[in-house]
């Protein structure tokens, strides 16, 4: 089936990109990103590596929305959109 052959090919070029993957959760994990409401900070640090990275590996339009957010130090809820091209 063709199908079957989009997957195995999708999994294939998937799998080539794991240690990268990994690598990317574990800085990102090392972050933390805790509500003020528990005693953090926000997700702003968090957000702000991960725009970083996404521009540094291809992406482009990467747009930051601040959700307005009064409780976290930063003011604001970081939301990412950024496209691959």
């Amino acid at each position: 089936m063709k199908s079957d052959a989009t997957f195995d090919k999708l999994a294939r070029r998937i799998e080539k990109f794991r240690d990268e993957m990994v690598d990317l959760q574990m800085r990102l994990c090392a972050i933390p990103a805790l509500a003020p409401s528990s005693g953090g900070e926000g997700e702003a640090k968090k957000a702000e590596f991960l725009v970083d990275w996404l521009m540094a590996n291809g992406f482009v339009d990467v747009t930051v929305v601040k959700a307005p957010d009064l409780d976290a130090p930063s003011g604001y809820r970081p939301n990412i959109l950024a496209y691959y091209r």
